[in-house]
């Protein structure tokens, strides 16, 4: 029977709603907790939505566990550190957005020595974030994962985690990885959902033979792992070339002063997708663009920046990519003039 319908994020189109029978919610607890070492007595601070997957797994693994959930109604960066220091918390769920935020407020400090996992998720983490963190002794644990699959199926707890940019690990106990004949990652297991919600509450829907196609691109590392390369609906098609916008912001943020970035595109008539970067941080537009000339190729290598005071994002921090574009349009409706030229192809 079913016993939870949890709405996806929506950062794809319209959110849907995910059915979980009794059972599944159950295997992801076990799952995650014998991964990361959950056990009577420890003591995880769950400050994400309770409405999403992410933060509604965290006290049912806590209950299985017979753990202690510290919970939060919502994230603010100095309190959450105030807690790391005083409540011996041993686990902490962030997104990369969060994790930017404590290490701001934590300043030259270091993680406190109760903290054994900082479990991070809910879009990619950049690697200069990544090495921050582990400096200053964060045990950073980067996860893959998503509401079809009961929460995360796939981590990184290596002593890397996160320093190389798009790795995501191993499946957790139970869970199967396959990649389909186009390299999009589809996962099986007993917490993946019963089906996306339908006015019987009938299983299978969005299902092929058990398998979920996520609609994320991957590949495999020379190590076995899982490497995720970007959305399969969100490629980008610039002077003949498709790309991940994602491989694109994986470069930028390699830049020093910026410090977050989303790439879209502009329709055009020579190039098809014009590559248009959005970032915030403190290096200026015409000095990023010199930057991207002589450190990124040139197939990858946006043709418009735009510096923000914020990214358009949800509760989770993740973009809203469909409206990206829309929002550029919007925002910045002037559109630069530009002629191309022998050295300037998408070659």
């Amino acid at each position: 029977d079913i016993l939870l319908i949890v709405p996806t994020s929506g950062t794809g189109g319209q959110p849907k709603g995910v059915m979980l029978s009794a059972a599944k919610p159950a295997a992801s607890a076990a799952a995650a907790s014998g991964r990361l070492g959950l056990a009577a007595g420890d003591r995880w601070l769950d400050c994400l939505p309770l409405s999403h997957i992410a933060g509604l797994a965290i006290p049912l693994r806590c209950l299985q566990a017979g753990a202690t959930l510290v919970l939060h109604a919502g994230f603010t960066a100095e309190r959450v550190w105030d807690e790391l220091q005083t409540r011996g918390i041993t686990h902490i769920s962030l997104v990369p957005a969060m994790l930017g935020r404590l290490l701001d407020v934590s300043g030259a400090a270091r993680a406190p020595e109760s903290l054994r996992v900082v479990l991070v998720g809910g879009g990619p983490l950049a690697p200069a974030l990544a090495r921050r963190a582990h400096a200053a002794g964060w045990p950073l644990v980067v996860s893959y994962g998503m509401s079809e699959t009961g929460s995360l199926c796939v981590v990184d707890d290596s002593p890397r985690a996160g320093m190389e940019a798009g790795r995501v690990g191993r499946p957790l106990d139970g869970f199967a990885l396959a990649l389909s004949a186009s390299g999009q990652v589809r996962v099986s297991g007993p917490a993946v959902m019963a089906g996306y919600a339908n006015p019987g509450l009938q299983p299978a829907a969005g299902l092929a033979s058990g398998w979920f196609e996520t609609g994320d691109q991957g590949e495999w590392d020379e190590q076995g792992r899982l490497r995720i390369l970007g959305r399969a609906d969100e490629q980008l098609n610039s002077g003949g070339v498709r790309l991940h916008p994602q491989t694109v912001e994986q470069q930028l943020l390699a830049c020093n002063g910026v410090r977050d970035v989303a790439v879209s595109s502009r329709e055009d008539p020579i190039w098809g997708d014009r590559l248009v970067a959005l970032y915030v941080g403190e290096i200026g537009e015409k000095e990023l663009e010199a930057w991207c000339r002589g450190n990124m190729p040139n197939r990858l290598r946006p043709r418009e920046f735009r510096r923000v005071v914020e990214l358009p994002k949800g509760r989770l921090g993740k973009l809203n990519r469909p409206g990206l574009r829309a929002y550029i349009e919007t925002t910045f409706p002037v559109r630069r003039q530009v002629t191309p030229s022998v050295a300037d192809p998408a070659d």
